[in-house]
């Protein structure tokens, strides 16, 4: 192992077991993003080439997309009750739009999310809402997935297929 490796391995067991921040403000991400560009230029051999190349040489992916990724997994958990979670107000699905027969390839799967309408930023940024268009899109295979390691496997060909892993 190089030396520059060890420095790599412990800056990302330090940003990997951190409380997972979610800032919602442009300012704030691009201010933690910037923590594993500086991480990534640590190794020598790589230090010249660009922030996404450097990603995909070391197999990792943007702290934005890790924290989108997290959420879904957080949120398939609590739908599944892998989580327990005491909501003040229960997830609304949208089952009204959901249909049986051929229709239901166009509307999506059922359990896609409603996402509520808020004036606050606390609740625009709740993770009902921050999860709730990507949820939506995925494939009902995904969604009905029966265990977690096989929706983490679907979701991540899910991301992979529309390039939103190294964004």
């Amino acid at each position: 192992m190089f030396a520059d490796d060890a420095t790599l391995s412990f800056s990302e067991i330090d940003l990997e077991t951190a409380i997972n921040p979610f800032p919602h403000r442009r300012a704030d991400v691009r201010i933690i993003e910037n923590i594993q560009r500086r991480a990534t230029k640590l190794v020598g051999r790589i230090r010249d080439r660009s922030y996404q190349e450097r990603l995909a040489i070391l197999n990792l992916t943007t702290l934005e997309s890790r924290r989108s990724r997290g959420d879904l997994i957080s949120h398939y958990k609590i739908a599944n009750g892998l989580l327990d979670v005491n909501w003040l107000a229960s997830t609304k699905l949208m089952s009204s739009i959901a249909c049986h027969g051929p229709a239901n390839a166009i509307r999506g799967h059922k359990k896609r999310l409603f996402v509520q309408l808020s004036n606050c930023p606390a609740r625009t940024n709740f993770l009902n809402n921050r999860v709730a268009s990507t949820w939506n899109n995925l494939a009902s295979s995904t969604v009905s997935a029966r265990t977690l390691n096989s929706f983490k496997a679907r979701l991540d060909i899910y991301l992979v297929r529309t390039n939103t892993t190294t964004t």
